[in-house]
């Protein structure tokens, strides 16, 4: 009887486990497996992100610039950065999208991840590669459309170079006789150069900060407004407008100052010629002379021939 009831019990224990064992294996069977490239529609939607982010972004930025254009909104520079930050952050998404739709792409799931992001990747490349080229041909025809004003050979061999910024190939010549100013003589602060022409005149040069657009009218009215003397002076091929202001100084008595701003590229610079009214014809003279010594780019078009 007690070796019945220990059959029975250890029957009951064995079918107790297997029980056990049943619910478990059900458990991992209605478990439901998840697929990132098949099941989850998630994956495959950030997937189309891909492709469409960067050609949103590129659509984006180029329909900005028009509507900013068309409103009469003259930003350039921050325009610029405005568009090209809309492009650069949809396409920075668009090949993290990509990257995301090849790791979700699992062996037993669509495909259509994998597609999706070599999609991205190849759209995001192109814009890429677009902006790029683009922004190095820019800066290539603006270097070479922009007109550079040189010296003539002779006139170098005779001249002395007084100031040279070779980061923008721009130089400043005078002539050989021209002697450098002395500390105890006149004091230029922040001057590029300061030359003594024989006791007739100083000439120096400062920079001016920025470029000089070639339409003039508002320096003429300033001209007018101050009634200022002026005259046309050359500068290679181009016209450019001398000032004069004339002072009382305690030495000197009264002087002259002939002011030409010359437009060069990336900063105009102003020489100045410094010196007694007695003698401003021959100092007009030397205007042209110092003129014809300063190479560089700018900003200005080219007189017609």
């Amino acid at each position: 009887m007690n070796g019945d009831r220990t059959n029975m019990d250890e029957q009951g224990q064995t079918r107790t486990d297997a029980d056990e064992d049943v619910k478990k294996n059900d458990g991992l069977r209605t478990q439901p497996t998840i697929l990132i490239g098949e099941g989850n529609k998630l994956g495959s939607f950030k997937a189309k992100y891909a492709w469409q982010l960067p050609l949103a972004g590129f659509g984006g930025s180029v329909a900005v610039n028009f509507t900013l254009k068309a409103g009469g909104v003259q930003g350039g520079l921050a325009l610029g950065i405005i568009c090209v930050s809309i492009m650069a952050g949809c396409v920075i998404a668009g090949v993290v999208y990509s990257i995301m739709g090849f790791i979700k792409a699992t062996p037993k799931g669509k495909m259509s991840n994998k597609v999706h992001g070599g999609i991205g990747i190849l759209v995001s490349g192109f814009l890429v590669l677009m902006i790029v080229g683009g922004l190095m041909t820019s800066a290539r025809m603006n270097k070479l459309m922009r007109p550079y004003v040189e010296v003539d050979e002779a006139v170098a061999a005779s001249y002395q170079t007084v100031y040279r910024d070779d980061s923008v190939d721009m130089v400043c010549m005078l002539p050989a006789d021209y002697v450098e100013a002395g500390p105890d003589e006149l004091m230029i602060p922040d001057a590029l150069f300061n030359y003594r022409c024989d006791n007739l005149c100083y000439v120096f040069g400062r920079k001016l900060g920025g470029s000089i657009q070639q339409n003039q009218l508002e320096f003429m009215r300033y001209i007018r407004e101050q009634e200022l003397k002026s005259r046309i002076v050359y500068w290679g091929r181009f016209d450019i407008t001398s000032t004069y202001v004339y002072e009382t100084h305690l030495t000197l008595g009264k002087v002259v100052t002939i002011n030409v701003q010359v437009p060069l590229l990336p900063e105009a610079i102003q020489v100045s010629f410094f010196g007694s009214v007695d003698y401003e014809r021959q100092i007009e003279d030397k205007v042209g002379e110092v003129l014809e010594g300063i190479q560089g780019h700018t900003n200005w078009s080219h007189l017609p021939e």
